[in-house]
This record gives C-alpha cells, sequence and structure tokens, in this order.
C-alpha cells in the first residue's frame, strides 16, 4: 500500500473489502504515528462515536503525551491484510502486524520504557457511515 501519511488514501472510500482493507490498515498505520508524534486528531477521526478501543487508544497516547512522552518511532508494519464480511454491512478486517522494538521517551529523548519487537494479529470491526468507520479493535 502507498503511504500517504495522515491522509486517507482515496480507494479507502470505497464500499469494497478492499476499500475495508485500505482503512483498516490506514488506521494501524495511524496509530503508530500518533504514538510518535502524541497528535491523536486524525486518529480521533477515523474512530466511530462508539468505539471504546479507539477511544482507550486516544486516552492513552492523550494521557503519555500530557507527561511529555511519546514513542520513539511508528513501530508497526502491517505485513498481510484481509477482509470478509459483506461491504453492504460490516466487516471485519484481519491485519498481521510486525511491531519492532522501540522505546516510550520523554521530551528529552530520554528512554521512559523500552518495548520489544513482537508479531501481533489485530482484529478490527469496520462498519459504512458515509465513510468506513473503526467500530472496534483487538489485538492478540
Amino acid at each position: 500500500m502507498v503511504d500517504t501519511g495522515n491522509m486517507l488514501p482515496p480507494v479507502a472510500g470505497h464500499k469494497t473489502r478492499s476499500g475495508a482493507e485500505t482503512f483498516a490498515y490506514h488506521y494501524v498505520d495511524v496509530l503508530g504515528r500518533a504514538g510518535e508524534s502524541g497528535d491523536t486528531t486524525t486518529l480521533e477521526s477515523l474512530g466511530a462515536s462508539d468505539c471504546t478501543a479507539c477511544d482507550d487508544a486516544v486516552a492513552q497516547i492523550d494521557a503519555d503525551h500530557s507527561k511529555g512522552q511519546t514513542l520513539s518511532t511508528n513501530p508497526y508494519t502491517i505485513t498481510e491484510v484481509k477482509a470478509t464480511g459483506d461491504p453492504r454491512a460490516s466487516v471485519e478486517v484481519t491485519l498481521d502486524v510486525k511491531v519492532k522494538a522501540h522505546e516510550r521517551v520523554d521530551s528529552s529523548g530520554k528512554t521512559v520504557e523500552s518495548v520489544d519487537a513482537e508479531s501481533q494479529t489485530v482484529t478490527a470491526q469496520l462498519e459504512w457511515s458515509d465513510g468506513w468507520e473503526m467500530k472496534a479493535w483487538t489485538v492478540s
């Protein structure tokens, strides 16, 4: 997938499985960027109003940022994305994510916490409401 920064890739606006996959990929990438920058504005815009996992992620990043802490890098590399379900209703997207070793750092760049590399599976529930929205997500 093409890196569009925090801008939603055009295909993510399509009510298709491919659109859902692109949206979920974008969400996880923006999650990592928000952790690195401390800016949750774009991340907040991608979650449905009732997405508890989305709200929790934003709250954690905001709490860290208020203490002057961010991630040393966007640690997420998405290696596989697969959508299932009917795009006219709701879609489940499974993403295989490699998390590289990284640090939580303070405003001076000093390491507060080291995080080991790992592989994760993110399972995302998306719904269409004038565009894809993240309804829920879990990590295993």
